[in-house]
């Protein structure tokens, strides 16, 4: 079975103590294509992320990724309709584009929703202001605090420049069903916008 994969033993490896004996469940909830997705490092941390999230109701990690070029971002919250587009709709109001996308939930109705970003304005990962204010941004809206269209509304004019984009992309999807015996998996190609 995958989740027996030394791979996992590493993950366990990075752990801190209070949260040994996690990865195994982890990695088999998930599935296959989620621990060849990512390094251990960055699953130990989804870990923590879901631990935070478990105590806290949510839990949002930012950080820059391993390429410098762009920022990872890692919400963990009770999956819900309209968790995704409330997600993006952060992003689109904070001028955040998305460069990957990778939506996992566990059995328990949790999802680990993992993107890449950058800049939109400027390209690159994102600065540590454009990162505090991000989060301030995910924080009110996964807390219910402040709807995503008020955020989105506000920062309207400068949007709009996003809804041109550059060049046409065909558009490509995938449906992959022997990544996971209890999911499919889709991937989509497509123009910015």
């Amino acid at each position: 079975a995958f989740w027996e994969h030394p791979k996992v033993a590493q993950i366990e490896g990075l752990l801190p103590p209070a949260l040994r004996g996690r990865a195994r469940d982890h990695v088999r909830d998930l599935g296959a294509h989620y621990l060849l997705a990512y390094p251990p490092a960055a699953i130990a941390q989804h870990i923590g992320c879901v631990a935070d999230a478990e105590a806290k109701g949510f839990a949002i990690q930012i950080a820059p990724s391993e390429d410098a070029r762009t920022t990872d971002v890692v919400v963990c919250a009770p999956d819900h309709l309209g968790l995704f587009e409330e997600v993006t709709g952060c992003f689109v109001s904070q001028f955040v584009d998305v460069q990957e996308a990778n939506l996992f939930t566990r059995s328990t109705g949790t999802a680990l929703d993992c993107f890449r970003v950058s800049s939109a304005s400027r390209g690159g990962a994102l600065t540590e202001g454009e990162t505090t204010q991000l989060s301030k941004v995910l924080m009110s809206v996964l807390a219910r605090e402040k709807p995503v269209e008020s955020f989105i509304e506000q920062s309207r004019r400068r949007v709009f420049a996003l809804l041109h984009p550059p060049a046409p992309v065909r558009t490509d999807i995938r449906f992959d069903n022997a990544a996971s015996r209890r999911f499919t998996v889709v991937d989509i190609l497509t123009g910015d916008r």
